[in-house]
């Protein structure tokens, strides 16, 4: 893999077979140290360049990026039409830097990020500059430095979803989960905690909850719910203020809300397995927080654990150890609500840690027919579906509606506790964007929702409410 950019030596000026001299940089970069050799480019002709773009594309990103830093210094319009050089090295220096903090080199990552800000000051190169600041930052935060200026979040009434052999009961009756994964469709993602109008949560909650739906699972973003300032971790007003606008809302509908802690894509860049005081304030502060509220049906403590020791950057001990620990000190604050933690291959791994097994399915069903019959027989605990879906970008709609209505009736039959639909909504392609980068490319996941952008229901939602009703 590429890795290493902290060591700053000038590169070879590739242009110099076509020129007498080599043309001005951008700036003064770093030499890109490599574990393996990296191809050596043929530079005879301005066309080798342009080659070598398109071929080691996504393959070896310091070749692509030398490529490209030289055409736009000396042919920026050489190549055909198709290829904006400009923007392909933007792109070029973005996708190298997210390769480079997944092998957690995130001085490196920065140092490429910077790179970019002197094609476009502004824009996600500059975001992601912040962002990694940001993480520095928080790095040194106590738990004992938490500031906390929120109103108490008021609770309400009522009893809590507990445990009763493979299901869930509310007042000594089944509460079979029916349920959707939910963002915003206007502002899903990055944007949920950060932009979403208030009123949105009870519009769009009103439509869920009358179609039959009892559940949402939702994501909190510790990223935007949290700010650094001398030292202190402090919460940030807006987005706690989302966040229990959501939950006031999903109770004024007898909306039950799973939500999704600790839900970041890199452990290895945010440390997550390292258990730092920082996130350990930021748990600590949701918790407390929250912990009175019944309306919530279970803290799910990780999303996609599994994976994280799948791709081989950490062990499988270490992840199963942090989530027991964090499962321990959860208790220790909160006995009241369910733990679980949303695995997708490898779920029965946690029936320690959790009071419920999660996971995430959305292949073909015989193979979830296999899957289930193995999860009922390996525990007693219960079941649950966290992640299911298909996306009519690759389907048409009968066959979106055929599948999930499979899958349900397996999980069914195979006595599972409840499921959660990826996703409630279908999102547009300026919802999903970073600028520049806007619109999104049309892609699958635009198209998992149970209605389409313009709120109108899918055949699938035909499905779900199949088995709300049956």
């Amino acid at each position: 893999m590429w890795h290493n950019l902290s060591k700053y030596v000038i590169w070879p000026c590739v242009a110099s077979l076509i020129l007498a001299a080599c043309a001005p940089k951008l700036s003064a970069p770093a030499q890109i140290e490599v574990a393996t050799a990296i191809p050596t480019l043929d530079i005879r002709r301005t066309s080798a360049l342009c080659d070598a773009v398109i071929s080691y594309w996504d393959e070896n990103w310091p070749t692509v990026i030398e490529a490209l830093e030289t055409l736009y210094q000396t042919s920026p319009n050489s190549c055909s039409p198709d290829i904006d050089i400009e923007q392909r090295l933007y792109n070029a220096y973005l996708a190298y830097g997210t390769e480079l903090e997944a092998q957690g080199d995130i001085e490196a990552a920065q140092t490429i990020y910077e790179r970019a800000t002197a094609i476009r000051p502004e824009g996600e190169a500059a975001r992601r500059i912040a962002r990694l600041r940001s993480l520095s930052t928080r790095q040194c935060i106590s738990t004992d430095s938490v500031q906390n200026t929120l109103p108490a979040y008021e609770a309400h009434e009522g009893a809590f979803i507990k445990v009763n052999g493979r299901h869930f009961v509310l007042d000594g009756n089944i509460f079979s989960v029916r349920g959707v994964n939910y963002y915003p469709m206007q502002t899903p993602f990055h944007r949920f905690l950060r932009e979403t109008p208030l009123e949105v949560f009870g519009e769009e909650l009103e439509l869920i909850a009358e179609a039959g739906i009892n559940t949402l699972r939702v994501f909190v973003d510790n990223e935007a719910l949290f700010a650094c300032e001398d030292g202190a971790l402090i919460p940030v007003d807006d987005a706690f203020g989302r966040l229990d606008t959501l939950l006031q809302e999903a109770a004024k509908r007898a909306l039950r809300v799973i939500l999704v802690l600790n839900h970041v894509q890199n452990p290895n860049q945010y440390a997550l397995y390292d258990a730092p005081p920082y996130a350990l304030a930021q748990l600590q502060f949701i918790i407390e927080r929250y912990k009175d509220e019944p309306y919530i049906l279970a803290w799910d403590l990780r999303d996609g654990g599994d994976r994280d020791y799948q791709s081989g950057t950490i062990e499988k001990t270490a992840v199963l150890n942090w989530l027991f620990e964090t499962a321990v000190l959860v208790k220790t604050i909160d006995e009241q609500h369910l733990i679980t933690a949303g695995w997708h291959e490898d779920s029965i791994a946690t029936t320690t840690a959790v009071d419920f097994i999660s996971l995430h399915y959305s292949a073909d069903i015989e193979p979830f027919r296999q899957l289930a019959a193995y999860l009922t027989d390996q525990t007693e605990k219960p079941l649950f579906l966290a992640g299911v879906g298909y996306s009519t970008f690759t389907l048409d709609e009968t066959a979106q509606r055929s599948l999930l209505f499979q899958l349900l009736e397996a999980a069914e039959l195979n006595q599972f506790a409840g499921w959660a639909i990826w996703t409630a909504f279908d999102y547009p392609l300026t919802a999903t964007c970073l600028e520049p980068n806007c619109p999104s490319e049309d892609s699958p996941l635009h198209h998992y929702g149970l209605w389409n952008t313009s709120y109108f229901p899918k055949l699938a939602l035909d499905a779900v409410q199949y088995f709300i009703d049956n």
